[in-house]
This record gives structure tokens, sequence and C-alpha cells, in this order.
């Protein structure tokens, strides 16, 4: 296409050259034009078509590439979407399997349990479904700013409780900063990851106040993270081929902690046979809350 498009430019040029010097032929017989002015007047214009024609095409080939450029930004943003609606189903699926299974707790055997769980599967039960609102999009998701660590995390263990997982929780007053809804959705994350490559096992939940940052530090007591696996497991798709999962919710986590400023990360111990992941987080400081409100 680009040779017979150079081809068809330069029979263009030609055309006009002939057509400009038979013109300039016939005006040198009526005003006498020599033949040397004739010849330099048809080189003139011979010369700035080509000019005009090169032109041209660099302003063809920058809107294309410009063209280009836009269409890659555009595949780039519909990738991010897709993959974005992908964790959202993720969180979905587990989030729903909770509240349903406290709904049913809550139906079937509500004459059987204490008074104190049925307040907190009842209480589990409209945080997740207000989580699930807002996941959905029927409403904004919760600010940023300092995020109470007991009220995000307890109903989180009390939805993996209700299923008949084995939960170590005794709460915490640290505090981080970040949004509630994320710093849920990463918590969840890997306490689902738990249940589902370590069935059985034991699952403990502890917040550890680490300097600058808070760290929500979940593990299991199963067979742990195969070495070989260890450096590519937050990657996208990464799984095991006994996983039931698709190797979307590590990688989602991870991404969502470095939004947050924090990380996420796999903890190794010689004392701990299990997986131990780590989501890091800033912290609230209260001196330096009373510092900026004496301030």
């Amino acid at each position: 296409m680009g040779g017979r498009r150079s081809d068809g430019e330069i029979i263009a040029v030609l055309l006009a050259a002939s057509l400009l010097t038979g013109a300039a032929l016939a005006l040198g017989s009526v005003v006498r034009i020599t033949w040397p002015g004739a010849f330099l007047a048809v080189a003139v214009v011979c010369f700035g078509s080509l000019l005009l024609i090169r032109l041209d095409r660099r302003r063809t080939r920058a809107a294309q590439a410009d063209l280009v450029d836009q269409l890659g930004a555009r595949v780039v943003a519909a990738e991010a979407a897709h993959e974005r609606q992908e964790e959202i189903l993720h969180e979905l699926k587990a989030t729903v399997g909770g509240v349903a299974m406290a709904s049913r707790l809550l139906s079937e055997r509500r004459a059987e349990m204490g008074q104190d769980t049925v307040t907190r599967l009842e209480d589990m039960r409209q945080a997740e479904l207000g989580r699930l609102e807002r996941l959905l999009g029927h409403e904004t998701g919760t600010p940023s700013g300092p995020v109470d660590l007991h009220t995000t995390i307890s109903p989180l263990v009390v939805s993996l409780a209700s299923r008949g997982h084995a939960v170590e929780w005794h709460g915490t007053a640290l505090r981080a900063l970040g949004t509630q809804d994320d710093v849920a959705e990463v918590v969840h994350i890997l306490l689902e990851n738990a249940a589902r490559h370590a069935p059985g096992s034991d699952i403990s939940v502890r917040v550890e106040d680490r300097h600058e940052h808070v760290a929500v530090v979940v593990s299991d007591t199963g067979d742990g993270v195969p070495f070989e696996a260890r450096g590519s497991i937050f990657d996208r798709g990464h799984r095991s081929e006994q996983s039931p999962g698709l190797g979307i919710g590590l990688h989602a986590g991870r991404r969502i902690a470095l939004e947050l400023g924090g990380d996420l990360r796999l903890e190794t111990s010689r004392e701990h046979r299990g997986a131990s992941f780590a989501l890091t987080l800033p912290a609230e400081r209260m001196d330096a809350l009373c510092h900026a409100h004496s301030a």
C-alpha cells in the first residue's frame, strides 16, 4: 500500500510538472519569457509540490502515531477495568458466602445460640451487607482516614467462624490510616486464602505495632507455601494445580495494600510451619494527632 501511494504521488508531480512546463512555454511565447526563466519557474513549482507532499506525509504519520497511542491507552484502561471487575466478583462471592451462612444460622439455630453469639452474627451480617452494597456500586465507599481495626476485622472473623473454621482473634485497640472497606477487603482475602489452602487448620489474626506502621498478621497451621512458589505467589493468575481459585486474591490484596501506602508480604519463620501473611498499614499516631490539634 505504501509503495503504490508513493508511485501515485510521483506520477502526480510529473503530470503537474508537464502541465506547468506546457503552460510556461505557452506563456513564454506570449510575454517573451526566456527559456531559462520558464524552466526555473517550473522547477520551483515542482520542488514546492514535493515539499508539500512530504509535509503531508509527516502529518499523516504523526496522526497515525497519535491514534496508536490513544488506542493503546484505551486498551490498558479496559484491561485495568476488567481486572478490577474480576477482583470485585471474587470478593463478592466470598462475602456472600459468609452472609448466607450467618443468615442460615440465625434462621435455623437462633434458639440454640447464646445472645452474645446472636448479636455478633447480626452485627456481622449488617456490616457485610453494607460492604456488599458499596462493592456493587450502590453506595459510595468508606472515606479515607483513621480505621478502627477491631471494628473492621471482627465481622470478618465471625463470618469465617460461622462456616466452621477455627479462628483465634483477641481484638485490638490499634488504628491505621486508610479506608475501612479496602482494609476489610484485604483481610477478607487473607482469611479466605487460609481457609481455602489450609482446610482444617487453626487460623489466627493478630495486630502488631511496628513503629510507623501497624501489621495485621493472618496465620494458619497448614503446610505453608512451597519455597519455589514464594517469589510468584502475588503474581496475577498464580495458583497451584490443586487450587480451586483463579489466582486473583493475593494479587488484588497487594495492589490495594500498596495503594493504601502499605504492603502485603509473606512472612516466613522456622518456628511457624504454616503460612503467615502480614498486611502493613500506616499507623495513626496519637502524639501526631495531639500536635495537630494544638497547632
